[in-house]
């Protein structure tokens, strides 16, 4: 007689959790992604634009800067995101590279733009890096 007991007790104990995290739920607006417009010019550490840019967002690959160091594109996030924007250019003396957050606003419309300049700085490749000969 004690275990069908105690089995009506689990079970009714289950569906009152169940009960309440589905109310809790369904009082939580869901907030889904929304397509953002973002403008990234990328330019080295004399000012000038830096063409053929790597262009990576949230790890993901982008695309690359076109001739005016320029990257535009279209980033589904949610309103309040910071997402993390790598940036690398390999050239034969060294690569250019930067980190950034991008700082998504909190309050996002159909016309909504994010635009950042980032300046790229250098940093020499090993002979390795390179495949020069030693």
């Amino acid at each position: 007689m004690r275990t069908p007991l105690c089995i009506l007790i689990l079970a009714l104990g289950l569906c009152g959790t169940l009960v309440y995290a589905y109310i809790y739920h369904q009082g939580r607006p869901v907030i889904s992604l929304q397509p953002v417009y973002v403008e990234i010019t990328t330019i080295d550490e004399a000012g000038y634009p830096v063409v053929g840019s790597q262009i990576r967002i949230e790890n993901m690959p982008k695309g690359v800067t076109d001739s005016f160091g320029e990257w535009k594109g279209i980033v589904q996030a949610h309103p309040g995101d910071k997402l993390a924007l790598s940036i690398r250019k390999r050239r034969e003396v060294g690569r250019l590279h930067a980190d950034k957050v991008l700082h998504i606003p909190k309050e996002l419309s159909e016309t909504t733009e994010v635009k950042t300049t980032v300046q790229l700085t250098s940093k020499k490749l090993s002979k390795r890096q390179t495949g020069k000969k030693y």
